[in-house]
């Protein structure tokens, strides 16, 4: 079986390296570079890029079949001309966008296929699958989210609880607003999102859908990081396996392939 060859940008991250191990354990990818703004010597056995013009050098450049990028917006724009003159399909999970970067992405999946999630992990996807069945079923309903999350993370809410308010809002006809360290009284269109930054904590989210006479928690903890690293490498298999050659797509794209096939 030929292993598809794939750039890793954000190697050198906590997250980046899980993506690499994850790499080394299938058995259809093959790491061939990395890209990250931090040299670490001795890391991996591959060659690591600290900037564009030295990645773009690389021999093996016209043999990349795919990006996986889990680093920061700056590093993820700086790829995101290389993999565009390269014709690579890219897969995001970085987050912390600006709008005007959202658009330069969107802009260019006109030129190359792009799988973009703010959070990789299979079961979290499930699991806002089943908001969007929730809020059908009870449309009436008021909801809340929060999210806990490791003291290093650097954006905040995360991008997985954007993720699911994407989905209620969707759901309910895109009528809800999104409001994050707001006090005072709530207004009946707005979700409210709270974070906190725990020390040891992967990621834990929990969203509450409340009635006039009971509410429902939905739950979901990363006890182990991996869980988003092996998601990825599914998405990655889709990207290059059923996208196209250019286009935008994301978990939800992938979610209704797979309904459409049950």
């Amino acid at each position: 079986m030929e292993k598809a060859n794939v750039l890793v940008v954000g190697c050198n991250g906590r997250m980046g390296q899980l993506v690499c191990k994850a790499i080394a354990e299938s058995e259809d990818f093959v790491v061939v570079a990395g890209y990250d703004v931090e040299y670490k010597k001795g890391l991996y056995d591959f060659p690591i890029f600290t900037s564009i013009s030295e990645l773009a050098e690389l021999e093996v450049a016209d043999d990349i079949d795919a990006v996986i990028d889990f680093s920061r917006p700056a590093a993820t724009m700086a790829v995101l001309d290389f993999a565009i003159k390269y014709h690579i399909p890219t897969l995001i999970a970085t987050t912390g966008f600006s709008d005007e970067e959202e658009e330069k992405i969107r802009n260019a999946s006109s030129c190359i296929a792009i799988f973009k999630s703010s959070n990789m992990a299979y079961s979290v996807n499930a699991v806002a699958q089943l908001f969007r069945i929730a809020v059908k079923l009870l449309p009436d309903y008021s909801y809340g989210i929060s999210e806990i999350h490791h003291e290093n993370k650097a954006d905040a809410p995360s991008g997985t609880a954007k993720l699911f308010f994407d989905v209620i809002n969707e759901a309910h006809g895109s009528d809800l607003v999104a409001k994050y360290g707001k006090s005072g009284k709530k207004e009946p269109n707005e979700v409210w999102i709270a974070s906190q930054r725990i020390d040891g904590f992967p990621g834990e989210h929990s969203v509450i859908l409340g009635g006039p006479n009971d509410f429902i928690k939905i739950e979901h903890f990363a006890h182990n990081p991996a869980i988003f690293a092996t998601g990825a490498l599914e998405a990655a298999r889709y990207l290059l396996d059923f996208c196209g050659l250019t286009g935008y797509y994301t978990m939800n794209v992938m979610f209704k392939d797979i309904f459409d096939d049950l």
